[in-house]
């Protein structure tokens, strides 16, 4: 008798979707916030995944960044400082960029999410990190390849073929009637 694939197949990533569904629901309700569970790319910017603490860290600010701009305007939430939902600001001194960090009230607030979700990060870096780059690649907008033709306002114009996505981006100007090409017509 066959036994059936699907039956005893295990999704590798079903426990850490249920880490992450878990940290979205237990922040948000937090804050009277309900929405779906946002996409990878957001809950992931700017994630180092080498460090599973820190990882997990930056998720739950990113989390708690959408939660603020989700919160309704009838809850005691609405207009309340970022440091009342436990984020707070440094300045990295090497870049001078200044960066969310958890309060360190948050931190102990949330540490029943930061835990399990380290714990995932830790164990699933290599399949998060795959994910989140076929995400990214899936994302990309190709440019646009195709070729125009191209003239000055000389008389007789001059005629040049470009990719479409050269003439939009950068002002090509003709060098002996000082002109910009313009597209065929245009």
């Amino acid at each position: 008798m066959k036994a059936d694939v699907n039956q005893n197949s295990i999704d590798p990533l079903e426990k850490f979707y249920e880490v992450l569904e878990y940290a979205w629901h237990t922040i948000s309700a937090a804050y009277e916030v309900s929405s779906e569970v946002p996409d990878m790319e957001m809950l992931f910017a700017c994630v180092e995944l080498h460090d599973a603490n820190k990882a997990a860290e930056q998720v739950v600010i990113n989390i708690l960044n959408e939660v603020m701009e989700d919160v309704g305007r009838f809850t005691p939430w609405y207009k309340l400082p970022a440091r009342s939902f436990g984020l707070t600001t440094i300045r990295d001194t090497a870049s001078s960029r200044i960066t969310w960090v958890l309060a360190p009230e948050a931190i102990q607030k949330w540490h029943k999410v930061l835990e399990p979700l380290a714990g995932e990060i830790q164990y699933k870096s290599g399949l998060i990190h795959a994910m989140l780059l076929v995400g990214d690649l899936t994302n990309r907008k190709q440019p646009d390849e195709s070729c125009v033709m191209a003239e000055c306002k000389c008389s007789p114009s001059r005629v040049i073929r470009l990719k479409q996505n050269i003439l939009s981006e950068i002002e090509i100007i003709c060098n002996v009637c000082n002109q910009p090409y313009l597209p065929l017509g245009g």
